[in-house]
Order: structure tokens, then C-alpha cells, then sequence
């Protein structure tokens, strides 16, 4: 199963029960454009009515989550209810991330 198949089933499991996710955040970590238009798509597709966050690399990820750099005016404790987390990423990989 590849990366983006796995962002589309875990996008259509997250949607069963959707009321979780509405009108939250979702952050997509990915820096492939065709991953995340198929991530968007599978959550449109599924009434997925989160809001989905993408950032493109690792270090950007932490910066987003942290609320520093440009994302410093965001409210820190408006934490993602889900991270779709690619491995393979620049500067920072997922697993450096998750460290």
C-alpha cells in the first residue's frame, strides 16, 4: 500500500465518524503535491468538514505545532486532532519529527 493510499483509508476511516473531526484541524505533512491533492480529495470525498493544514516538511511541521516562525500568531493550543505524517521528507523527516 503506498503513502497515499493509506492517507485515503485513513481519511475515509476518520470520516465515519466525522463529528470528531468537524470544524478541527487536521495536519498533513507531506511534500508531495499528488499525495496532497489525493489527501484533499479523499477528504472531500468522504465529507471529511475538517480543517486540513499542509506543510511540507518536517521542520516546518514542528514549527506549526510549536506555533513558532511563521506560524508564531497561531494558537498554540489549538492542537491537530490527527497528523498524517510522511517519513521521506526534506530537511526534517518524519521520524526526526516524532522524536
Amino acid at each position: 500500500m503506498t503513502f497515499a493510499q493509506k492517507h485515503v483509508t485513513v481519511a475515509a476511516q476518520f470520516a465515519v465518524e466525522a463529528d470528531t473531526v468537524a470544524g478541527k484541524t487536521v495536519l498533513l505533512v507531506e511534500d508531495n503535491a499528488s499525495d496532497i491533492e489525493l489527501t484533499q480529495r479523499a477528504f472531500a470525498k468522504n465529507n471529511v468538514d475538517a480543517k486540513l493544514v499542509v506543510v511540507e516538511d518536517g521542520q516546518e511541521a514542528i514549527d506549526y505545532l510549536y506555533a513558532q516562525g511563521k506560524y508564531a500568531g497561531r494558537n498554540a493550543a489549538d492542537m491537530p486532532v490527527l497528523i498524517l505524517l510522511d517519513i521521506n521528507l526534506p530537511r526534517l523527516s518524519g521520524l526526526e519529527v516524532l522524536k
